[in-house]
């Protein structure tokens, strides 16, 4: 018995060993970068500055997300993984341009929280906003709209990220929920009371109370903790719109690159003035994309290893 207890008190002092190195680690490392871990248990999302400002990480739990700098965006992380793209009702209820249902490989990214509100536009291209956007978002924390494909890919430059390409969106917007109609589900197809708990679209009842877009926010997110991916503003991706392109799009990181100046692009999550057939995460909009149409907005990502990189230099 004393030869048994012997071997346990050893295991147990290798054991934790082993932990308390892994914090004292992660301590070492979080004075070299400036970052903390904030309460571990807590439902606040992770929150760094950007690239070589990069201050401070929360962990959220399943999930981890960031703070940039640039445009003050909170940015959820949705991790690398694959998913079957597309339409995926029974009776085809989509258009063409969503089948064939493919599986597509992503690697990870972050992704704005919000939609790009007009306050960040601002911080961008002053107070140059035009009467329409104005009119649709009256206040600072609605979404920016009515801005073309080229303005919306500038802003995403100008903020030290890029637009999704049409797979990360609509990989994000699912939440990690397989074959749904919705970011949250397929409830409210056929009782619009359900889907305006959820989105802000075409008419007003219950929660969806606005006549245009709503302030970012107004509505539950989806799984990755991300906000009006249906309804409110159509966001713009970074791919050129091809209706076949489904049959032939690589398996992984599949991006339709634009070509010249006069091309259509695409707008994902429908929009206050559709109704719930466009505001489904498998909805693909055309639209031209140097036009100031359809009071389109946008979100950006960032690349995973261009966030690590930038944390790592921080550290350094």
């Amino acid at each position: 018995m004393f030869k048994n207890m012997t071997i346990f008190l050893m295991l147990s002092s290798l054991f934790l060993a082993g932990c308390g190195g892994d914090d004292a680690d992660t301590e070492s490392n979080q004075k070299r970068s400036n970052a903390k871990i904030v309460n571990p248990e807590s439902s606040q999302p992770e929150q760094v500055a950007p690239e070589e400002k990069v201050d401070e990480i929360i962990d959220a739990g399943p999930a981890n997300a960031i703070l940039w700098e640039q445009d003050g965006a909170k940015m959820a992380l949705i991790p690398a993984g694959s998913f079957d793209m597309g339409d995926h009702s029974a009776d085809e209820e989509g258009q063409n341009s969503e089948r064939p249902v493919h599986t597509v490989e992503l690697d990870a990214f972050y992704m704005d929280c919000y939609e790009v509100t007009m306050k960040q536009w601002k911080l961008f291209k002053k107070d140059e906003v035009g009467a329409e956007a104005k009119e649709a978002s009256p206040t600072d924390e609605h979404p920016i709209v009515f801005v073309n494909h080229k303005e919306a890919k500038e802003y995403a430059a100008w903020a030290g990220k890029r637009l999704p390409t049409e797979a990360e969106w609509e990989y994000a917007a699912r939440g990690g929920l397989v074959g749904k109609r919705f970011p949250w589900g397929d409830e409210g197809w056929d009782d619009d009371k359900v889907a305006r708990e959820h989105a802000n679209f075409d008419g007003r009842n219950g929660k969806d109370k606005w006549k245009t877009n709503a302030p970012v926010g107004s509505f539950p997110p989806n799984g990755y903790g991300l906000f009006d991916m249906a309804g409110n503003a159509p966001e713009w991706v970074a791919d050129a719109y091809d209706a076949t392109y489904y049959s032939k799009a690589p398996k992984k990181n599949p991006f339709k690159e634009p070509k010249g100046q006069f091309y259509q692009s695409i707008a994902r999550g429908g929009s206050w003035r559709f109704n719930t057939f466009h505001i489904r995460v498998a909805n693909r909009g055309a639209f031209n994309a140097w036009a100031h149409n359809g009071g389109i907005g946008l979100r950006c990502v960032i690349n995973k290893r261009k966030a690590e990189l930038a944390l790592r230099d921080k550290k350094n």
